[in-house]
């Protein structure tokens, strides 16, 4: 479906060899940016495609370890910060369900030609589509914010590494 959206183009429904040509593409420009190769602490390249997984994923797990910090160094600076406060009147506002027209307002502020996803469906894909999934959608975000929880498919992260 992303490839379809990043076509910008009106050939899905036109002509569906199109879309092939565009799924081509996109799989060309995945594979030029696939990590063909990384070099490990000894500086012994490690090329096979579970080495290279293991590797970054070894490597970003070291980078975003919890470490022993100072709490009270931490609140010491949280305490001295000059932070505005919410009123009482923007507490009560802000602590509600979104509604359709914010979430339409909001989307119409969005990036062109951006996928804030995996899925790669943009800007352009929400509102060309709003008035078939506009109810759904603000009811995934109000029960997300109910929940206090992203689903599942929002908590994954792709780490894009150009070399």
């Amino acid at each position: 479906m992303g490839t379809i959206i990043r076509s910008r183009q009106g050939y899905y429904e036109e002509d569906i060899d199109n879309i092939d040509f565009f799924k081509q593409a996109e799989e060309k420009r995945g594979d030029k940016r696939e990590v063909e190769s990384v070099l490990d602490k000894t500086v012994k390249s490690c090329t096979s495609k579970s080495e290279v997984i293991k590797m970054v994923t070894d490597f970003y797990s070291e980078l975003y370890k919890s470490q022993n910090i100072d709490r009270q160094s931490m609140t010491n600076y949280l305490e001295d910060l000059d932070l505005n406060k919410l009123t009482e009147e923007d507490k009560t506002n802000f602590d509600t369900v979104i509604t359709q027209d914010e979430c339409l307002k909001l989307l119409k502020e969005f990036n062109n030609n951006k996928s804030p996803g995996v899925d790669g469906l943009g800007k352009s894909f929400y509102l060309k589509f709003w008035n078939i999934i506009g109810v759904d959608l603000v009811e995934v975000l109000n029960n997300m914010y109910l929940k206090g929880e992203l689903t599942e498919t929002m908590k994954t992260g792709l780490i894009s590494l150009y070399i």
